[in-house]
């Protein structure tokens, strides 16, 4: 389902979900503006698959965007917005990565910068870029969001045609719950079963 709104979107990190995820948004309608990777190669990857301006250089990516997309690896998450977190150029955009195992305390440099902040995360893990442009429609997907965030989380999650896991959790936790490795079909119909969700699309 596309929401009326599209946006322009700076995709940092580059690897299997961060090349998936730009790719899935440009297929929905939003423009990816920039990528950026610190890694040549994982650059020009993902412009044969993306296309869009490529950065060494994250603070480049950050000037023409709406929303910021943090896909590094978890323990790079801080600096990585630390990075970026040092620019007038973030305020009153949307900054979030999609990283169930940090909260979006991880972003507070953006948020100091006047950025608003989330943490948009797939509940389950992927092989390849291949598997996640597969499977990411259709995944449940956990938000943790300020509350000037959440509506645009929320298109986010629609236009990559995921669930949205329905719950709420503090600022600064996140979690990926434990039964998230079976198969999807059997944990839709447990967190259905048990009320742990509501089926919103």
């Amino acid at each position: 389902m596309k929401t009326n709104k599209s946006y322009n979107f700076a995709i940092i990190g580059l690897g299997m979900v961060g090349t998936a995820i730009g790719l899935l948004l440009k297929k929905s309608g939003h423009k990816i503006t920039a990528i950026s990777d610190k890694s040549p190669v994982a650059l020009r990857k993902a412009l044969l698959i993306i296309g869009s301006q490529a950065f060494r250089n994250p603070r480049q990516a950050v000037k023409g965007a709406d929303c910021v997309v943090i896909t590094v690896p978890d323990d790079a998450i801080l600096s990585a917005c630390n990075e970026i977190g040092h620019t007038e150029l973030l305020k009153e955009k949307l900054v979030f990565h999609m990283s169930g195992a940090g909260g979006i305390d991880l972003l507070d440099a953006a948020k100091r910068a006047g950025a608003i902040t989330a943490s948009i995360h797939p509940m389950q893990s992927f092989s390849s870029i291949e598997n996640a442009v597969h499977n990411i429609p259709g995944s449940f997907f956990g938000i943790t969001a300020d509350k000037n965030a959440k509506k645009r989380a929320r298109e986010i999650v629609r236009d990559l045609r995921g669930i949205l896991f329905s719950f709420l959790l503090s600022r600064n936790h996140c979690i990926t719950p434990p039964l998230a490795w079976l198969p999807i079909t059997w944990f839709r119909y447990y967190m259905l079963s048990n009320r742990f969700i509501t089926p919103s699309v």
